[in-house]
């Protein structure tokens, strides 16, 4: 008996330290939330409304909402919908309700979704329709803007769905090797990956600064072929290994020519702007209060290397250790328990 429960203990402690490998592997799984129809919605809220000429199908379109039991400002919307969007939109619309108060895994949804868009709204009802969100108090302007979102997504060619996009894309893009992350606003496809290599690359005509890093920065499909993102904007956050109080990065554009970026920021030790496209970029560092020479070998930085892009693991191995000891626990309490009862 010992000894299977031995090994019962060590197959939990290997399930344990795996678990987080697996949930990370899977992509966004819709059906782990509970959502609810309007028709279960509007009951919960105690609203009758005519579902003659509703339907819950894809080619509406498609209304997601987070609210909370008991939000006052989400009954008035439900009452709203009820009312007003029934009466006069019923064939062009469906909603799709997550509960948030008394479901912690829908109000990870929220998060998920809200981090996706770009958004920090607490406020409920947390409504999406289409590329558009609405939250807290709907009052007649906002009505307005709702009910020309709804005809808007309905007669889009691709009713855009941000589930759909989460589903199949994502925004976020790292490379561990380097520490270099970047942001698309508009999502890109998951087979994709960022390429850096670290081309050691400088600016003859920069004499006050000294050199950090160059970086050349490619978006590759699943073939390891570069992709253009034009007209998408990306912010870029690049790893700085030592603090400097004026900081200058130049682009190398497809000409070889030297563009120097504006309003670039420099906060808890990472360079942050914002460009178009992926190029070449060189990066400097100067303070004011020394005169210093140009630094050509900062710690770190420098070097021909190339990367690949790898899943950002740093949260993955704190996660891995977390798990790891709690399956440890498990498995000595488990064996302790055995033997003090066999003694």
């Amino acid at each position: 008996m010992t000894k299977k429960m031995r090994i019962v203990g060590l197959m939990l402690l290997m399930a344990t330290f795996l678990l987080p490998t697996i949930v990370k592997a899977q992509d966004l799984d819709l059906t782990i939330y509970s959502d609810e129809t309007l028709q279960e919605t509007l009951t919960e809220e105690n609203i009758t409304g005519d579902f003659t000429n509703y339907q819950d199908t894809d080619d509406r379109a498609t209304i997601y909402v987070f609210r909370q039991d008991g939000c006052l400002n989400c009954k008035n919307f439900y009452q709203y919908v009820a009312d007003t969007l029934l009466v006069n939109y019923a064939d062009k619309f469906r909603v799709i309700s997550y509960e948030v108060r008394n479901n912690q895994l829908n109000n990870t949804l929220r998060m998920k979704v809200q981090d996706f868009i770009g958004e920090e709204a607490t406020i409920t009802p947390y409504i999406i329709i289409g590329e558009k969100t609405f939250s807290g108090f709907i009052d007649a302007e906002k009505q307005s803007q709702i009910e020309d979102a709804i005809l808007a997504l309905y007669n889009s060619a691709n009713k855009y769905d941000v589930l759909e996009d989460m589903k199949n894309n994502k925004k976020d893009f790292n490379d561990v090797s380097s520490g270099i992350f970047i942001r698309t606003e508009k999502a890109l496809s998951k087979d994709y990956s960022l390429r850096i290599i670290n081309t050691n690359t400088k600016d003859s005509t920069i004499t006050d600064f000294n050199h950090i890093a160059s970086y050349d920065m490619k978006i590759l499909d699943k073939q390891n072929n570069i992709t253009q993102i034009n007209n998408n904007k990306i912010t870029i956050r690049i790893p700085i290994a030592q603090s400097y109080d004026l900081y200058k990065v130049v682009e190398i554009d497809n000409n070889g020519n030297s563009i120097e970026i504006n309003n670039i920021e420099y906060k808890d030790g990472y360079i942050i702007f914002e460009t178009n496209d992926l190029k070449e970029y060189l990066i400097y560092g100067k303070n004011n209060a020394t005169d210093q020479a140009p630094n050509e070998n900062t710690p770190d930085q420098t070097g021909n290397q190339v990367t690949e892009n790898n899943p950002n693991t740093l949260d993955n191995v704190q996660i891995y250790v977390l798990m790891f000891l709690v399956g440890s626990i498990i498995f000595v309490s488990s064996t302790y328990l055995l033997k003090h009862k066999k003694n």
